[in-house]
This record gives structure tokens, C-alpha cells and sequence, in this order.
């Protein structure tokens, strides 16, 4: 070809209508993202517009290409750019449905840097705590921009905005997003607009959206559709189509049945999480459910493209070892999932608070006093899992100093899922503890050991957190996370009011090391916000301003947010090192008068959160023998798990 022709076929091609490409190029007109990008991707091919063609520069480009290649098309390498492996939208989204959805940036998507690297945060941060996807067919449809991969643009919007919270912040920026929750809430807001106009018709491509959806909760935004509404929504979805039934069947290709497999547990442990976390009824039957536990024969090992694994990057894409192990992760926190059904229906009851009430749901658990039985019942399926945990879901790094390509991942994966399993022992003694007064022995002997259980569960929540906290990986916790920390933190704050000396001491000291894990997921979460703003709140009703526990608190709450995007990760070996930017802990004269009120006015504030009403017992050392349990050497910075 050539350098006049070439040169022809390009200036013909930016004059041509829109449209008009799109039919000679034999693309859908319902496929906006294409031309939506076209002009940039013009630009980037033809370089710098005030170079005229005659310049000696463009000749010789020119002239070398058709000695590389003699066949180059310019308009080939412009649609390369392009995002082709989308499939069309419906037909029957009205044209004015289309200019609205392109004129809200509903169908924009990322160029290609930013767009990789959401993926490469969905694969490591996202998708092993919810493997919702074929991931080897999602990452080779992209990877290799393949027209024929007919990825939901709908999906693929999910996919996006989950990994915007992982992403180092400097990519959005660079994007034009001056904060990152700006840059999720745009990406949500495209994400809702696709779904309100029915873009997509698979159920299961749905039930995968809605899901990942589930990473976004913004109560002042949208009051009116919170998470737990959307797992209802999951729940009608997966229902329709059968997913609660066993997949095996001759009549589904052995992948579909292991997605079929994988989606329902990824649901049934969502509506377990959720409802923990927002104190809400379980909305999951297991009765009408038939999936058999899931195994690791209904996950995909098989490796992925050459081509794939150098585009993103991850040692999980490359080790199918380090896959069976976070495998065997999402298995065991399906399991402890089960655990937290059985806990959350035998020591919970639904109730309406703000009863009245039709702008929001009303509806949440309270506690309720579960027989001896049934309280023993819970207590040995919890111990029992513990007990049954296999070594590939307790994941200690070979060296105690360094981090190798992916060990970050394994880590805060067993991390969390200890740290769930502490929320949960929390939640199952939580009534007990907070029974009213009874002067029997008995009830009063099992109501100090429920308070002892809640604060062993809230000192390994936060000795685990100390440990995330100082080798900055707090910021790549699933939602679930604040979740874990809640309870925790509630906790601590309570036992600050104690009449040891000691025991408010290390509880501020604790509570401390809570508050920073919220802060970290501050800017991720809505709900660490939330939750972040009824703790500050419940600390200035509890002790006041001038009181000097509210002084060392607020050198905590008032300290500026480090951006995530410079953080440095910290010398593991500083772990156990006192953290040199906590004050100094301040001894506190107990407030005698205030005590009583002080609890109700913290109950006040988040309801769902239940304290004790008399001062709390010392907190003891974790129940966790982790020098036996795991084989700990001595020092080992990652013990904290």
C-alpha cells in the first residue's frame, strides 16, 4: 500500500458519518461503545494532527510499515483499540434509550490501560472471594478482543466497577476521577442505568452482575435499594431458572454445571454475610435447595492463554496451586457460612425498628434467647469447623520476612476468613452476654462466659487487623471486612468503661487498631463511612467532648487519610512493633455516673449493635492455640492468623 493511498484511506475514514463506518465495518448500530471510542483511537493511530502528511516523518513511517508489512491497515490497528468482544445490546432498546444510556456514560468503557488493570484487581482481589465467573473465557474474550466473545456489556460494567476499588488511585485520577468514590459511584451509576433498561436477557449474566453489585451500598444515594434488596432480587433470579437444584445433568456441559454450582453457594454465602453484617432476615431457603457442597471439582483449573497471563500479571493465573488453595478458601467460607445461618435463625429473631416507616426497610434481627440445645448445637458446628479446617486454608508464607508473587493474596484470604469465623463466635454469644440482669448463679455464670467469648472473639478480630493494618493490605478487604470489624470495635469502646485500669487502657489501644481498619475502607466502602460516623457520634455522647477518652480518641478520628495510592508496604517484621503514630495510651477515671447511659446512647445510635450494660470482664488472651494449631516458628510476623 501506498503512502498516498494509505494517507487517503485515512482522512476518508474520520470524514465518514458515524454510522456509516459502522455498516461498512459490518458493526451492530446497538453497539455504542465502539464508535464511542473511535475518535481517540483515530487519533492515537494517526498521531499528532498538526504534522502534515508531506513532512519527510510521515513518509518514512509509511514507508517502513509497508516494508514490516505490506498489508497494514491503519483502520484494522484503530477498531484493535477497540472493545469488539462485547456483544450488541438487544434489539429492542429504543434509539432514544441508546442516546440516553451514551449520554450518561453508560456505554463508555475505560481505555484500555485502566481497563486492565480493574481486571487484574478483579482477578486478585475479587474474584476468589466470589468466583462468579468462567474467568479463563472472560480474561481470553478481552485479552484477545475477540469478536465472537460475546461479553455482556452489562457483566463487563460489573466487572469494572468492583475492581475500582482495589485499583491504585492514581489510575483513576488519571482517568479524570478526583477521588475514588467518585470513580465507583460513576461506574455504579452506569452499572444501574444498564440493569434499570434491561440491557441484558441471560439470567445468569444478571444473577453475576447483581452479585458483584453487592460491593456498593450507599444508603444517602440510593435509600430506597440497598444490598439486602439485592440479594432478594439474586434470589428471585436464581430461582426462576432453577439454580437452587442440582446441576448434573446430561443435558448441561460439565462447565455450565460448575458455574451453576459455584453461583449458588456465591449467593447463599452473600445472603449470609449480608445479613449478618446489616442485621436483616436470611432471605436463602436451604430447605428448598439441592446443590450438593461445593467441591473442587466444580472449579476450572485449566490454564490460562500465553497470552493472558502476560497481559495481567497474577501468579494465580500462572500457579494452579496457589488456585486449589483459594479454592479451598471460598469452600471453607461457604462452610462457615452455613455456621452463620444456623447462628443468625437460632439466636435471632426479625423485628421492625422505626415501625411506621415506608421510605426504607424496617426490618432487622434482634436477639433472642435460643434453648440450651440449640445454643450447644451452634457452638459445636462452630468448633467443629474450626477443628476440621484444612492446612490450604490456613496459609502461612514460607519466609517469615518476604513476600513472594501472590502470597499477599493467600494471606488476607485466610486472614478474613478467620476473621469471620471470630464475628461469628461474637454473634452466636452476643444475646447471652447482653441478657438482662438474673440473680442466679447459673445465669449469671453462662452471661459472663458469653462476655469472655466476645472478647476473645474481638481480640483475635483485631490482632488480625494490626497485622493488615501494618503491611497495608486492609484496603483490599472484601465489604465484608467492616463486617468483621464492627462487632470489634463496639466491643472495645465498650470496655473502656471497665473499673481495671488495664483493661481500658489496652481496650483504647485495641479500639485504636479497629478504627484504622474502618478508615483504610473508608473511601471504598459507604459503610465503613457510615459505621466510621456512628462510632464517632456514640464516643461524644458517651464520654464528651472535654473528657480525656474522647481526646485520644479524636487524634485517631481526626488524623488525615494517608492516600492509598503512596502508601508504602511496611517491613513485615514490624508487625509485633508498637506503631509509632498511636499517642500514648492515657489512663481514664471511669465515669461512675455515666455508665448506664452512656451504653443505651451507643445502642441508640446503631440498634443493631448490642452492648453489655455493666462493665465487661478483662479481655484474655485469642482461643486460638496458633503455635499448635499451625506450626508457627517463633516470630513469625504472620501469625497473626
Amino acid at each position: 500500500m501506498s503512502s498516498t493511498s494509505l494517507k487517503r484511506k485515512l482522512a476518508e475514514s474520520c470524514q465518514e458519518p458515524t454510522a456509516k463506518r459502522h455498516h461498512l465495518h459490518g458493526y451492530d448500530p446497538q453497539s455504542p461503545w465502539l464508535h464511542e471510542s473511535e475518535p481517540a483511537g483515530i487519533w492515537r493511530t494517526r498521531g499528532n494532527p498538526n504534522v502534515q502528511h508531506s513532512m519527510p516523518l510521515s513518509n518514512m513511517v509509511s514507508a517502513v510499515q509497508d516494508l514490516i508489512d505490506p498489508d497494514f491497515d491503519p483502520l484494522t490497528a484503530i477498531l484493535d483499540d477497540e472493545p469488539r468482544f462485547l456483544k450488541p445490546l438487544p434489539a429492542r432498546i429504543s434509539p432514544e434509550d441508546l442516546e440516553f444510556l451514551r449520554f450518561r456514560g453508560a456505554v463508555s468503557i475505560p481505555e484500555s490501560g485502566l481497563r486492565d488493570e480493574l481486571l487484574r484487581c478483579y482477578i486478585q482481589w475479587v474474584h476468589s472471594f466470589m468466583p462468579v465467573l468462567n474467568l479463563q473465557e472472560f480474561l481470553r474474550c478481552v485479552a484477545e478482543n475477540d469478536p465472537e466473545g460475546n461479553v455482556s456489556i452489562l457483566l463487563f460494567q460489573a466487572v469494572m466497577f468492583v475492581g475500582t476499588a482495589f485499583v491504585d488511585l492514581k489510575h483513576l485520577q488519571d482517568a479524570g476521577y478526583s477521588t475514588r468514590k467518585s470513580a465507583r459511584n460513576a461506574f455504579y451509576t452506569r452499572l444501574r442505568l444498564l440493569y434499570s433498561l434491561d440491557c441484558e436477557e441471560d439470567r445468569i449474566v444478571i444473577l453475576q452482575t447483581l452479585l458483584l453489585m453487592t460491593y456498593w451500598a450507599d444508603s444517602e444515594n440510593s435509600p430506597q435499594r440497598d444490598i439486602w434488596d439485592w440479594i432478594g432480587v439474586c434470589n428471585t433470579q436464581a430461582q426462576s431458572i432453577g439454580l437452587n437444584k442440582d446441576p448434573a445433568s446430561d443435558e448441561i456441559d460439565i462447565r455450565t454445571q460448575r458455574l451453576r454450582s459455584r453461583l449458588w453457594w456465591c449467593l447463599y454465602s452473600r445472603d449470609r454475610l449480608i445479613a449478618m453484617g446489616m442485621r436483616r432476615p436470611l432471605q436463602v431457603n436451604d430447605g428448598t435447595s439441592s446443590v450438593p457442597m461445593l467441591r473442587m471439582d466444580d472449579f476450572d483449573f485449566e490454564p490460562f492463554s500465553p497470552y493472558v497471563v502476560a497481559k495481567f500479571c497474577c501468579r494465580q493465573l500462572q500457579d494452579v496451586s496457589h488456585q486449589k488453595r483459594l479454592a479451598t478458601l471460598f469452600i471453607e467460607k461457604v462452610k462457615l457460612c452455613q455456621c452463620i445461618g444456623r447462628v443468625l435463625f437460632a439466636q435471632y429473631t426479625p423485628s421492625q425498628c422505626r415501625f411506621g416507616a415506608t421510605d426504607r426497610t424496617t426490618v432487622t434481627l434482634i436477639p433472642r434467647q435460643a434453648s440450651e440445645s440449640e445454643f450447644a448445637r451452634c457452638g459445636q458446628k462452630l468448633d467443629s469447623w474450626l477443628s476440621a479446617l484444612p492446612k490450604d486454608a490456613q496459609f502461612i508464607p514460607k519466609s517469615g520476612n518476604t513476600f513472594y508473587e501472590g502470597e499477599n493474596v493467600l494471606l488476607l484470604h485466610g486472614a478474613m476468613l478467620r476473621m469471620l469465623y471470630h464475628a461469628t463466635s461474637s454473634a452466636l454469644h452476643r444475646p447471652r452476654a447482653t441478657a438482662l440482669k438474673d440473680q442466679s448463679k447459673s445465669r449469671t455464670d453462662w452471661r459472663n462466659a458469653a462476655r469472655t467469648k466476645m472478647n476473645d472473639a474481638a481480640a483475635g478480630i483485631t490482632h488480625i487487623i494490626q497485622g493488615l493494618n501494618q503491611l497495608n493490605l486492609t484496603r483490599f478487604l472484601p465489604q465484608s471486612g467492616v463486617t468483621v470489624i464492627l462487632p470489634a470495635a463496639v466491643a472495645h469502646l465498650t470496655n473502656t468503661m471497665s473499673e481495671d485500669p488495664a483493661v481500658r487502657e489496652s481496650s483504647v489501644d485495641n479500639f485504636h487498631r479497629c478504627i484504622q481498619g474502618l478508615h483504610c475502607l473508608k473511601d471504598i466502602y459507604p459503610a465503613a463511612s457510615q459505621e466510621f460516623a456512628n462510632i464517632e457520634a456514640a464516643i461524644k455522647m458517651q464520654a464528651g467532648a472535654s473528657s480525656t477518652f474522647f481526646q485520644v480518641m479524636e487524634y485517631n478520628l481526626n488524623a488525615p487519610a494517608t492516600s492509598l495510592a503512596t502508601r508504602k508496604p511496611s517491613n513485615v517484621n514490624s508487625i509485633f512493633q508498637p506503631q509509632a503514630h498511636l499517642p500514648a495510651v492515657t489512663k481514664i477515671s471511669k465515669p461512675q455516673a455515666q455508665t448506664s447511659s452512656a451504653q443505651g446512647n451507643i445502642h441508640h445510635i446503631k440498634p443493631s449493635v448490642e452492648t453489655t450494660h455493666e462493665p465487661a470482664p478483662p479481655l484474655f488472651p485469642n482461643d486460638f492455640d496458633f503455635d499448635s494449631d499451625l506450626g508457627i516458628i517463633d516470630n513469625n510476623p504472620f501469625n497473626f492468623i
